[in-house]
């Protein structure tokens, strides 16, 4: 019985919602129905931290493009922990949302001043 037979809310449920986000992402390269379930499960993530790597931009765009696949476009995320090392202020509009109430940005050696007021009007709800 290969992938295909276990039921994708179990394997959600009882698997992936468990695992890291870097296993999560190399668990999506083995097969088709496995990148289907990692992607539904990072849509049900309400906090995500990155830090432990640092993500490019095309990184952080398929990451965070999954938690964004809720019906009107929503997002459960509210909580977000990035390791900025690789990213410049182009990647920023990215990971910003109204529905952020934590943000916590490391190693933002690429990104300028200038960033902070579209944060604070792009995520009005930050605490």
């Amino acid at each position: 019985m290969g992938l295909e037979g276990v039921a994708s809310g179990v394997m959600i449920k009882e698997v992936l919602l468990k695992l890291d986000v870097e296993t999560l992402c190399s668990l999506a390269c083995v097969s088709r129905s496995l990148r289907f379930s990692v992607s539904q499960a990072l849509s049900l993530f309400s906090a995500l931290n990155l830090s432990t790597f640092s993500p490019d931009a095309q990184t952080v765009a398929h990451i965070l493009g999954r938690t964004r696949t809720r019906t009107n476009g929503g997002s459960l995320l509210k909580s977000l922990t990035i390791n900025c090392l690789r990213l410049d202020d182009s990647c920023v509009p990215l990971f910003l949302s109204p529905h952020l109430h934590d943000l916590n940005l490391l190693s933002c050696s690429l990104l300028s001043y200038h960033l902070l007021p579209s944060i604070g009007e792009t995520c009005p709800n930050l605490r």
